[in-house]
């Protein structure tokens, strides 16, 4: 069975090395499961072709759990992400997640072991409710399948929406699950933020809490760094208020996010990690990438490098961007 999608869309670290297992496994304090350890080392996390397994339990309203990547060893978008999203959303310790997002969360059960774990489902909803899934990874993996969803379906013909076209939709009013589709399209392709701003405050008051908890995650997912503030003050005290507990939740780590002091941006700058990246956007139009590979750390601006370092304190002290050093500009950037 062909696990990984060949057009990786995840995050695909390096390749696994005893070394790295070795230190993720000292980190957690646990033995990570042979059957996750062996799929690493054809891939060290990504996308999946097969992107569903089926509901745990008949209190879950979809009778499948998507499944859109599996973590690799690494920051970002990787298992070591689990002690900070663990205390972000509330959920059980003594777990490592291997997927998810947001509200839902698949994760390795250590709870009452330190080895071969079960596999379970976390929903963060208006409570914390966990389902055992799978009694092992391996186990879950031959519950894994292809679900071709009607949205999906639907995507693949509408995957290019002109502002004009999505204007057009707002005006003839639509159902809530083809307004997403047109949603997602347009925020994707679109380069007029100041027109998509105006659209997501008129949808954040739509009546639909679907539609609504969609535009908070396109925002907590990269917009907010390029909207005007008036219309992300607006957008996120709307936010805070609404009865979704979703939307509130992409408010508060929206805000985490705009006001991480340079200090934590700098600790979250893992050392003993193999790679380590982190994307800064300068002044809403120049793109910083700030990254170590292979022993060592580098920036690069728009996609050239401007500096290399052996140490992300000599990285740090040294480079400079239109000649001030990144601690001296930190209000003109945004973690992206």
């Amino acid at each position: 069975m062909v696990i990984w999608n060949e057009d990786n869309s995840g995050t695909a670290f390096s390749t696994l090395t005893d070394e790295v297992l070795q230190e993720a496994e000292r980190r957690f304090g646990v033995q990570l499961p042979e059957a996750y350890v062996e799929l690493l080392k054809q891939q060290n996390g990504g996308s999946l072709e097969a992107n569903a397994v089926p509901s745990p339990s008949e209190k879950i309203e979809e009778p499948y759990i998507e499944v859109t990547e599996i973590y690799g060893i690494g920051e970002d978008m990787g298992i070591y992400d689990t002690s900070y999203l663990i205390q972000e959303w509330e959920l059980p310790e003594k777990i490592v997640l291997f997927s998810g997002t947001g509200h839902a969360w698949l994760a390795f059960d250590y709870r009452k072991t330190s080895a071969n774990p079960p596999i379970v489902y976390i929903e963060t909803d208006a409570e914390t409710k966990v389902y055992k899934l799978a009694d092992d990874f391996a186990q879950f993996l031959g519950m894994l399948y292809i679900e071709e969803s009607e949205i999906d379906e639907e995507y693949d013909d509408w995957n290019e929406w002109s502002e004009e076209e999505f204007d057009q939709l707002l005006s003839e009013g639509t159902d809530e699950e083809e307004l997403s589709v047109a949603l997602l399209s347009v925020s994707q392709s679109t380069t007029d933020y100041q027109w998509l701003g105006q659209v997501f405050l008129r949808l954040s008051q739509h009546q639909h809490s679907f539609v609504r908890n969609q535009v908070a995650e396109i925002v907590w997912n990269g917009a907010a760094l390029y909207l005007e503030e008036s219309t992300l003050t607006i957008l996120l005290e709307r936010f805070e208020k609404d009865e979704n507990l979703d939307v509130r939740q992409y408010a508060e780590s929206i805000r985490e996010d705009l006001n991480r002091s340079y200090e934590d941006w700098v600790l979250s700058l893992d050392d003993s990690s193999e790679y380590v990246s982190s994307a800064l956007l300068y002044q809403k139009k120049s793109m910083l990438l700030v990254y170590k590979e292979e022993g060592t750390w580098a920036l690069e601006r728009d996609g050239e490098i401007v500096h290399t370092s052996q140490t992300k304190e000599e990285l740090l002290n040294n480079v400079t961007v239109d000649g001030q050093q990144l601690k001296a500009i930190w209000s003109q950037l945004k973690i992206a």
